[in-house]
């Protein structure tokens, strides 16, 4: 049987699996599923560790298991209230707040930083605990999705901005309507030809990519002031219109149909 199709499961050394139990059970909340002599086993949301009795100790210096939560701070302000002793660093590479270091970089699977902290058990493992954060692209922000143009010539306006930004202006660009980059990475530009050019209907409109977050996003909006115009669905495209406290024009879109 080839190891990539074997489970993987952590051990920690314990001089005392007596008080090593107690701790675990009265700090972490914690109790062993099943247990042998010399040995308690730990079972976790489909992963485990095991404590073992044992005449060596750890030195504390690195993480020997870690916990993955979703909400760092409340995790670490409940386990304080039980008395678990947290570990505070402050130097170049690592530096705490309120337990709490941030920490650039992370594995693709698992966006783009993570909150850490760290702490011992009674018989001196280091444990870990990590929150991942998203990444700048992630559902959960507004991002500028499109610079929109209400004018009178689409693909002359179009024309011009192609030349000043350098860019094509992309394939099937009419008086109508017109576009640059709307397949490349970046927003897109896009120019609507539009007779009403009057109050509330800006020259330049900022459209903003909601992704799977788009409905909740606008409510957002209406909920900090901001007021909801129409809601639009045009050939699978579909965008809420709002404007804010000052009468300025804004969309939030849904995730481009595919």
């Amino acid at each position: 049987m080839s190891l990539t199709q074997a489970h993987v499961a952590t051990r920690l050394p314990a001089q005392d699996l007596d008080r090593a139990r107690a701790w675990y059970s009265q700090k972490l909340g914690l109790d062993p599923p099943e247990e042998r002599e010399g040995g308690l086993r730990y079972v976790i949301n489909g992963g485990e560790f095991c404590l073992f009795l044992s005449q060596g100790a750890p030195n504390g210096t690195f993480t020997q298991v870690a916990f993955s939560v979703d909400d760092i701070a409340t995790t670490v302000a409940e386990l304080k209230s039980r008395g678990v002793a947290f570990e505070n660093y402050d130097s170049p590479g690592l530096k705490t707040t309120d337990s709490v270091a941030h920490i650039s970089g992370n594995y693709s699977s698992k966006d783009s930083a993570e909150l850490g902290t760290w702490f011992k058990d009674s018989e001196g493992n280091m444990i870990g605990m990590s929150q991942s954060l998203p990444t700048p692209h992630s559902h959960d922000r507004l991002q500028v999705g499109m610079h929109s143009f209400a004018c009178r010539d689409a693909a002359t306006l179009a024309q011009f901005w192609s030349q000043v930004l350098k860019r094509p202006v992309d394939q099937g660009a009419t008086t109508e309507y017109a576009t640059i980059g709307f397949d490349a990475d970046g927003p897109t530009w896009m120019f609507v030809r539009s007779d009403d050019l009057a109050e509330g209907r800006n020259r330049l409109m900022l459209d903003l990519a909601g992704e799977d977050r788009w409905l909740q996003e606008a409510e957002r909006a209406e909920g900090l002031g901001g007021r909801r115009i129409a809601d639009h669905d045009v050939d699978g495209a579909r965008w809420v219109e709002l404007r804010d406290p000052e009468n300025n024009t804004f969309r939030i879109f849904a995730p481009r149909p595919q």
